[in-house]
C-alpha cells in the first residue's frame, strides 16, 4: 500500500470521526430540548390532574353545615334527558332534595332554556304540581308573593344569621314557596315546566312563550331522483317507514302522526298550562299558537307575573327571609366518566347516531 493510500484512509477516518462527533453534539442538543419539553409537559399535565382531584375531593368531602338558606335549581339549555339542567328526573331529585330540607326557606328556579323533550317537560311539572298540591303557603309567603318585588337592592340587611324564620309555630304544615326567575328565554317546554311555580318573574328582554308542538323531518326523494338513485326499504307493517326521508310523504302516514302524535301532545301542553296559570292567563287564543314574546307583553298574557331582573330576585329573597345564603341543588358535579365520554370518539360517534336517527325515522316531536 503506497503511502498516498494510507493518507487518504487517515482522511476519511478523521472525517468520519468528526461526523461522529458533530451527531453526537446534535443528538445531545436534542435530547436536552426534548427533555426539558417533556419536563415541562408532564408537570403541567401532573398539576393539573393533582387540581382536578384535589377540588372534586373537597367538594365531596366538603360538609353541608346546617344552614337557613335559598336553594336554586337550574334549569338550562335544551331540555333533555341526561343533562344535569334538563333532565327531569334529575330537577324532580333537586327539588325533592329541597323541600324536604327544613333549612331551605324558599326555592328558586332559574330558568333560560329554547325548550326541549315533552317527557322531560312533563316529568318535572308534574313533581312541580304534586308538591303545590302537598301543603298550602303560610300566609305569610303567599302574601309576599302577592306583591310586587321591593326595589330594596344595596339596603343593608342588618343580623341575616341572627334573624328566624317568619314562621313562629307549625311550620311543617305549609310548604316552601317556587319562584321561577326567566333569564334570556324560556320557551315551549321550559314554559311547560315553568308554569307549574308559584310565581314566574321574567326580565323586560326575556323571550317567553312558544307554546305548540314540532316535528322535524326531511325529504331527499327527489334529490334521488335527480341522481338516478333507487332507495330500497324492506319492511313489514303499513306504516313501518312512514317517516322515510328517502320516500314521498305518504299522505295516510302524515295525518297519522298529526292526529296520534303532534295533536294530543298540544293539548296535553295546552291544558298544563291552563291548570297550573288558571285564571292568570289572559283569554287570548295567541298564547297557544307558537307565539313569543318579551317580558312585559308576557305579563300581559298572563305567562309572567312581574318583571325584574335575576339580581332583584335574589336580593328580595335575602330581605323577605334575612340570610344570604343560595345553594344549588342541581349542580354538575366532576366525574371521571364523563371527561372520559366527553372525548373526540364519543363525540363523533354521537353525531353519526343521530344523523342515522334521523335520516331513517325523523326526530320525535318536541315542545
Amino acid at each position: 500500500m503506497s503511502e498516498q493510500d494510507n493518507q487518504d484512509i487517515k482522511l476519511i477516518a478523521r472525517q468520519m470521526a468528526e461526523g461522529q462527533s458533530k451527531l453526537d453534539g446534535t443528538l445531545k442538543k436534542f435530547y436536552r430540548v426534548f427533555s426539558v419539553g417533556a419536563i415541562i409537559k408532564t408537570t403541567l399535565l401532573l398539576i393539573a390532574l393533582v387540581t382536578v382531584v384535589f377540588t372534586s375531593v373537597g367538594d365531596f368531602l366538603k360538609p353541608e353545615l346546617p344552614e337557613r338558606h335559598i336553594a336554586v335549581i337550574r334549569i338550562q339549555g335544551p331540555i333533555q334527558e341526561g343533562s344535569p339542567t334538563g333532565s327531569g328526573i334529575v330537577l324532580s331529585q333537586a327539588l325533592y332534595k329541597a323541600a324536604n330540607n327544613t333549612d331551605v326557606k324558599a326555592i328558586l328556579i332559574l330558568a333560560d332554556s329554547p325548550g326541549g323533550s315533552p317527557v322531560q317537560s312533563e316529568s318535572f311539572y308534574e313533581t312541580l304540581m304534586d308538591y303545590r298540591r302537598s301543603a298550602p303557603l303560610s300566609p305569610e309567603d303567599q302574601a309576599w308573593l302577592n306583591q310586587k318585588i321591593g326595589k330594596s337592592l344595596f339596603k343593608k340587611v342588618t343580623d341575616l344569621e341572627s334573624q328566624e324564620s317568619k314562621c313562629e309555630t307549625d311550620c311543617e304544615q305549609y310548604r316552601k314557596p317556587v319562584i321561577v326567575s326567566i333569564a334570556d328565554t324560556c320557551a315551549s317546554a321550559c314554559v311547560y315546566m315553568a308554569s307549574a311555580a308559584d310565581k314566574i318573574i321574567a326580565h323586560g328582554t326575556s323571550i317567553v312563550g312558544s307554546i305548540g308542538v314540532r316535528m322535524d323531518t326531511w325529504g331527499f326523494d327527489k334529490l334521488l331522483d335527480m341522481a338516478h338513485v333507487e332507495r330500497r326499504t324492506l319492511s313489514a307493517g303499513k306504516f313501518k317507514t312512514l317517516i322515510d326521508p328517502y320516500q314521498p310523504m305518504n299522505p295516510a302516514a302524515k295525518q297519522f302522526v298529526e292526529d296520534k302524535m303532534i295533536v294530543p301532545l298540544y293539548r296535553q301542553f295546552v291544558n298544563a298550562v291552563k291548570n297550573a296559570r288558571g285564571d292568570k292567563l289572559a283569554d287570548d287564543p295567541s298564547i297557544y299558537e307558537g307565539l313569543v314574546w318579551t317580558g312585559p307583553e308576557a305579563m300581559e298574557k298572563g305567562l309572567v307575573d312581574e318583571i325584574a331582573t335575576t339580581f332583584q330576585v335574589y336580593d328580595a329573597l335575602r330581605h323577605n327571609y334575612h340570610l344570604d345564603s343560595f345553594r344549588e341543588y342541581n349542580r354538575q358535579k366532576f366525574s371521571w366518566s364523563s371527561m372520559f365520554e366527553a372525548s373526540f370518539t364519543h363525540a363523533i360517534e354521537a353525531v353519526m347516531k343521530n344523523v342515522i336517527a334521523q335520516q331513517s325515522t325523523g326526530q320525535l316531536p318536541k315542545y
